[in-house]
This record gives structure tokens, C-alpha cells and sequence, in this order.
């Protein structure tokens, strides 16, 4: 699995309507940009204490998708989500 594009999804309040490596944005209490991001391996939606920079497009700190089976962990900068080997 290569590099995947990330998909905002500003159309959709579901989270569960997103395909891998689609992200639903939303303002947390702090102030700061979080995501609900759909895994870019699996499609599960996961969300999490991350704080996205919306001009960059990186989210800190890395994903890690907790679905059975999947074990995902990747980074998400400058728009791509890439996986850690």
C-alpha cells in the first residue's frame, strides 16, 4: 500500500458514509481543526485526540487504526496518509 490522498468531506455528517482515506472536518472545543477519518486501509472510522493543521493538511500525531485485523499506523502530511513500515 502506497501513499493515499486524503478526502475531505465537507457534504456529509456521518461518519460512517466515508471511503477509506476520507476525512470529515469539525471544530474541537480548544479551538483546533480535528478529523473524523475514515482508515485509508480498512475504512473504519476512527477520531481521536489529533489536531489537524488545515493549511498543511497534517495531522499530529500519527493514526492508528483500531479495527480488528487492520493495525494500520500512518502518518498524515502534507495531505497524504503513508504508512509506517
Amino acid at each position: 500500500m502506497g501513499k493515499v490522498l486524503l478526502k475531505i468531506r465537507n457534504d456529509t455528517v456521518n461518519r460512517f458514509d466515508l471511503n477509506k482515506g476520507e476525512a470529515i472536518e469539525y471544530n474541537r472545543n480548544d479551538k483546533t481543526k480535528g478529523l473524523i477519518i475514515a482508515c485509508p486501509q480498512c475504512g473504519y472510522p476512527a477520531s481521536g485526540p489529533h489536531e489537524y493543521d488545515p493549511e498543511t493538511q497534517t495531522l499530529k500525531p500519527s493514526l492508528i487504526c483500531g479495527a480488528e485485523g487492520c493495525n494500520y499506523h500512518g502518518h498524515l502530511k502534507n495531505r497524504y496518509f503513508d504508512k509506517v513500515k
